[in-house]
């Protein structure tokens, strides 16, 4: 039996390190793709340091400014931002920010820093226990996957499963 008590998707560009507010709206709509193709509704927290405009750092200035893109496509999916990891899972939080536009916690956390991104897939692996696949690649011409050197079989099937749903995403 296998029960999965919650699925998340983390997402940043990974391979390009210098983002801009036009690069996280991208990366925001091609997961929210991703998960749609994946049975799932999408629930998009761009993540910041600050909480509806509660500091103007340079990323939360950022996620800001991605927001108001995805406002100008007009999505049809649920996002909000920029808002911290607390504000994004916690319901408790979420709370006292009533106007979110999320339903329920995000399942679709874009995170600016790839070393932030690394460091919460490992810790979720080697420390929590949680299975984590990936990284994953979207958005180029054929479908193509990283498998790291300490993957084992479990890891590359589910990594070639995930290619072959969405090779043409």
């Amino acid at each position: 039996m296998l029960l999965i008590q919650a699925l998340f998707f983390i997402c940043n560009t990974g391979i390009n390190d210098t983002l801009d507010a036009g690069d996280i709206a991208e990366v925001a709509i091609k997961a929210a793709e991703v998960v749609k193709s994946m049975g799932c509704v999408p629930r998009v927290a761009v993540i910041a340091n600050s909480n509806f405009g509660s500091v103007n750092s340079p990323s939360a200035l950022m996620a800001r400014e991605a927001i108001e893109i995805l406002d100008d496509f007009g999505v049809s999916f649920e996002y909000e931002g920029e808002m911290d990891l607390d504000i994004a899972l916690n319901e408790k939080s979420k709370r006292l920010y009533p106007f979110s536009r999320l339903t329920d916690r995000a399942n679709v956390l874009i995170i600016q820093n790839v070393e932030i991104v690394d460091a919460v897939r490992k810790f979720s692996s080697e420390v929590m226990g949680t299975t984590v696949i990936g990284p994953l690649l979207f958005g180029l011409k054929r479908s193509v996957q990283i498998v790291r050197p300490s993957y084992g079989a479990t890891d590359i099937l589910n990594l070639a499963l995930i290619a072959a749903k969405t090779g043409s995403l």
